[in-house]
């Protein structure tokens, strides 16, 4: 009964993640056959299934909400290039109002001001562009060093199986692994950030001429 059911939940789970990687139907299907064919055999141990919810990890690790600080700094930085563009807009409009009528210097300042223009709405598309695509990655990369970390405590920890929670429609119940994967990778996040920065340290301090 437990082996349908681990069967049944890798069924529903996978169209999900095939779908969200752009996977081709008959791919889908060799794998779907592949676990039937690995669950058919008896296993060498009891089966252990694992629930985690990646959402629910994601917005518990500290990275992520370093990830967020970044992006918004980049947004900040982003607002005062505008502003200052902005600002030489409305420089030039001034300008232009205290020139006369059909003069050629009202003409140039018309002609500056609309290039200036140009350059802001050129400049707001670029740096939105920029600003979503390193979101993006950032978060791309933290999903896929989540889903590594989850294999890896699966495997140091003889599970089965892990299942994404929201694809869990019903079944025997398993293991809530969501916490330990939090811990374990907030854990580690702040060991490589203790390492960097001792390593910065250690570099400084030797380019550093003695005295």
């Amino acid at each position: 009964m437990r082996k349908y059911f681990l069967v049944l939940a890798v069924l529903a789970i996978l169209p999900l993640a095939a779908a969200s990687a752009g996977e081709q139907p008959a791919d889908l299907e060799q794998r779907v056959k592949a676990v039937e064919d690995a669950l058919a055999k008896p296993p060498a141990q009891p089966l252990k299934l694992g629930i985690v919810s990646e959402e629910e990890v994601l917005d518990n690790l500290e990275e992520k909400q370093e990830i967020g600080a970044d992006i918004t700094l980049m947004e900040q930085k982003a607002r005062d290039v505008l502003k200052a563009i902005q600002n030489e807009c409305k420089n030039l409009e001034a300008e232009i109002e205290l020139r006369a009528q059909g003069s050629e210097e009202r003409a140039k300042k018309v002609k500056e001001c609309d290039a200036k223009k140009e350059e802001l709405a050129s400049k707001y598309k670029t740096l939105s562009a920029d600003i979503q695509q390193q979101a993006k990655k950032k978060l791309d990369d933290l999903r896929a060093k989540l889903r590594t970390t989850i294999a890896r405590f699966a495997r140091e920890q003889h599970y089965t199986l892990v299942i994404e929670k929201s694809a869990l429609l019903y079944g025997e119940e398993g293991d809530s692994l969501t916490t330990n994967i939090i811990d374990l990778m907030n854990d580690e996040y702040w060991r490589e950030k203790k390492q960097t920065a001792e390593e910065t340290t250690k570099e400084t301090t030797q380019e550093t001429p003695a005295k």
